[in-house]
């Protein structure tokens, strides 16, 4: 199903392709790569397409930060149209990883 209608983010997103490593319900590790960032989720860009609903779990490496973002989310939507892949909502995360990502947004905005 891809995803259509109004904008139901709550947070902006920014292009930023970062690696992230894949794991969750049903996923083996895997390493995709994003589309788009925001403190709310992301998008991959892949043709393995996760059932809605799915719990995973992430590993993002930023650009520019040494350390892996390790997170946990859900898949929300399927983009079945080119570039395919899906989204995820981001679970709760520590501050200081809510805080790297809004520096990552920041620079990528002035990018």
């Amino acid at each position: 199903m891809s995803w259509k209608g109004k904008e139901r983010r709550s947070a902006k997103r920014v292009q930023v392709v970062a690696r992230v490593e894949l794991g969750g319900e049903d996923q083996a590790n895997s390493v995709v790569y994003t589309r788009d960032l925001s403190t709310g989720g992301l998008f991959i860009e892949t043709d393995k397409l996760p059932e809605i609903g799915t719990a995973v779990s992430l590993a993002i490496s930023i650009p520019g930060v040494r350390q892996l973002l390790p997170v946990t989310g859900k898949v929300v939507r399927h983009q079945i149209n080119a570039p395919h892949g899906f989204g995820v909502q981001f679970d709760e995360m520590p501050e200081e990883f809510q805080m790297l990502l809004e520096d990552t947004i920041v620079n990528a905005e002035q990018q």
